[in-house]
């Protein structure tokens, strides 16, 4: 399986990866829409010839409710990361965590932060990123969480 940057040729293809894996099209649309976006990139994995998961990372993000907790023009942000239910415990959402953070490295940041839910909590740490605070969105708890390289 490899992991590579996904290509504009593609991008039908990353949209409905996306879709089968966050169940809205819209939003499928609106990320895979950043694989030219300037300090943006998503790598995808494959298996074969058939993308199986994806990350997108972004050089900058300006969250103002992650700044209280870390340095976002020092770290790069991990915005999303989604791999298909059926290649799921396969170790391949960590395999994307560490090209991103090869990249980050590559961008000359100190580390990757990122926002998420309590559901994903345990993933991420296993995967050496640290809870560094927490804030109210929506109704929902997200959690700053980061890996300093």
């Amino acid at each position: 399986m490899e992991i590579r940057k996904a290509c504009a040729e593609e991008i039908s293809t990353l949209v409905d990866l996306i879709e089968r894996i966050e169940g809205e099209r819209k939003k499928a649309e609106k990320r895979a829409s950043r694989i030219n976006s300037k300090g943006k990139l998503i790598l995808v994995i494959e298996d074969q010839t058939e993308l199986i998961g994806y990350v997108g990372i972004s050089k900058y993000d300006e969250n103002k409710k992650a700044r209280d907790y870390v340095d976002t023009s020092k770290f790069a942000c991990l915005m999303w990361v989604g791999v298909e239910p059926d290649y799921r415990n396969r170790g391949l959402g960590s395999r994307l965590l560490i090209a991103s953070e090869a990249l980050a490295i590559n961008w000359k940041k100190k580390g990757l932060w990122l926002e998420c839910g309590e559901k994903r909590l345990l993933f991420y740490q296993g995967n050496g990123y640290q809870e560094m605070g927490h804030y109210d969105k929506l109704g929902k708890t997200k959690y700053v969480m980061a890996k300093e390289f």
